[in-house]
């Protein structure tokens, strides 16, 4: 996928994602920004199991710097530290909540929320610059026509995952900005990669159509 904002591009990202076992998915990218940010390159792995993040391991490198995030659930915690070159910089309180994903402005979030129960509030981490950890809460919801709709605590996203679970589009909003996230390419490999569940997309339709202006009869 190729992100950008006012026409210039900003990033492209390649992602995948790996069935590990039956409970278990690995959600997986590689970010290389552009314009102002050329240089940097995140990359991100996140362990999923049942829905809910059991692991969390980030790099950022910019030149011969690099910053390392890890984050697991242990002992009904969220625990977190992140490195600097090899030197511990940070290691917040953890947290009591197991968050469904870590956002770190690449989609690999929204890939892991396509396949989360809408209409949840959802325990999220944000990773700032610097990989400052945040908890926060995100509201879920998909609508009749397969587009899931994010309210954030500052804003707003909205996408929409490809038959395979591909994105096929994105967009993020705060304020008055927009980031647009399109498809370049997506690969299943033969298989039926990972679409929205069908329960999902039935809940849905269900709820657009009780939600439909009833006709009156003649």
């Amino acid at each position: 996928v190729e992100t950008s904002s006012l026409g210039l591009p900003l990033s492209t990202e390649r992602y995948r994602v790996v069935r590990i076992s039956d409970d278990v998915l690995l959600f997986t990218v590689r970010v290389v920004y552009r314009a102002q940010n050329a240089g940097r390159e995140l990359t991100l792995e996140q362990f999923v199991r049942k829905g809910r993040l059991q692991q969390v391991h980030a790099t950022l490198k910019e030149g011969e710097t690099l910053l390392e995030h890890d984050g697991l659930w242990t002992a009904n915690t969220w625990r977190m530290q992140s490195h600097l070159d090899g030197k511990l910089v940070s290691s917040p309180a953890p947290f009591r909540e197991q968050p469904v994903c870590v956002d770190a402005s690449s989609v690999t979030a929204l890939l892991i929320l396509g396949q989360t129960q809408p209409g949840e509030v959802l325990p999220v981490v944000e990773l700032h610059p610097g990989f400052d950890a945040e908890p926060v809460n995100w509201s879920l919801a998909l609508d009749g026509e397969g587009n899931h709709r994010v309210r954030t605590q500052i804003g707003y996203k909205a996408f929409r995952l490809d038959e395979v679970g591909g994105i096929e589009f994105a967009l993020t909003k705060i304020g008055t900005g927009v980031i647009e996230t399109r498809k370049l390419s997506v690969d299943a490999f033969g298989g039926a990669g990972l679409p929205v569940p069908d329960e999902f997309r039935a809940a849905a339709s269900r709820a657009a159509a009780s939600d439909a202006p009833k006709k009156s009869g003649g």
